[in-house]
């Protein structure tokens, strides 16, 4: 009925299932452009999907993914290469960056860990290898999910805090009180993974140090030794080195720090708007 009414000029489907089947199914001639994040193009493997993701990129005016790794992918379901983008989804970034200060010295490592509390996000790695690490730390994990109260049991006894979900001036007051921000991901069981995370962005944005692991997209965003540290899936030794580098070179932190904030603004909004805005006018012949 929407499609009736309003008659659009283009249709943006963010995900290929279920949003870019529905708007295949019933946009008929109208242009789709389709954008995955990754979770339904990492997982749902099973025959029939795959036929249904494939029938949709075949079928799209042009595709966005986060990473290319997730390029490599779409067009192996059929997505054609010519138009299939690497575009990751903007970040907000502070505009009063230049007042933040870095923090350093304060005898104990502030670690924060944002994200939905699932098992791709790898937040039980951190727990474990913090565990294990002879470092004097406090840790916040931002974020709710159904993995909440697995995680409280791993946390027990640790100086751990769960901030629940917080909304944004609340978020970036908790990258500024951070020494360093961990994005520990994994693949999950399921097969879904991180395609590029927005926190992850935002952290950079905000001039704090970050650890992240080798998986596409986060290796895309951050380069090892130059804005940031970049350590193996589900190594918790390689993790905790990482942090205990950190710990011990407050230079390390803040050379990090200041890089990743000038490679985050490659991944802003208004830059991400203009490649958008650029892609909509090639789809409509404009």
């Amino acid at each position: 009925r929407e499609v009736r009414r309003f008659r659009p000029d283009v249709v943006h489907a963010h995900w290929i299932i279920p949003q870019g089947v529905v708007a295949r199914a019933v946009g008929g001639r109208i242009p789709m452009i389709v954008t995955t994040l990754g979770g339904d193009l990492y997982a749902l493997g099973a025959k029939p999907l795959r036929a249904a993701k494939s029938w949709v990129l075949r079928n799209a005016r042009a595709v966005t993914v986060m990473n290319q790794d997730m390029r490599d992918k779409a067009i192996e379901l059929g997505s054609t290469p010519g138009t299939t983008h690497v575009m990751p989804m903007g970040a907000h970034l502070r505009d009063d960056l230049g007042e933040v200060e870095t923090v350093s010295g304060s005898g104990t490592l502030r670690v924060l860990a944002v994200g939905r509390l699932v098992e791709k996000k790898g937040f039980d790695v951190l727990l474990r290898a913090l565990r294990t690490s002879s470092l004097a730390y406090e840790l916040v994990i931002v974020g709710d999910g159904p993995e909440m109260e697995s995680l409280r049991r791993a946390a027990d006894g640790l100086p751990v805090t769960f901030a629940g979900q917080l909304g944004r001036d609340a978020l970036m007051e908790r990258y500024s009180a951070a020494d360093v921000v961990a994005f520990p991901s994994r693949r999950a069981a399921s097969g879904d993974q991180d395609g590029l995370p927005v926190a992850l962005l935002e952290a950079m944005g905000s001039g704090r140090a970050v650890v992240v692991t080798d998986l596409p997209g986060l290796n895309e965003a951050v380069e090892d030794e130059l804005s940031g540290l970049v350590v193996p899936a589900e190594d918790t030794n390689a993790l905790a080195d990482a942090l205990t580098r950190m710990d011990r070179d407050p230079d390390l932190r803040r050379r990090l720090g200041d890089a990743a904030r000038e490679r985050a603004h490659e991944y802003s909004i208004p830059a991400t708007v203009e490649k958008y805005r650029a892609l909509l006018s090639t789809v409509l012949g404009r």
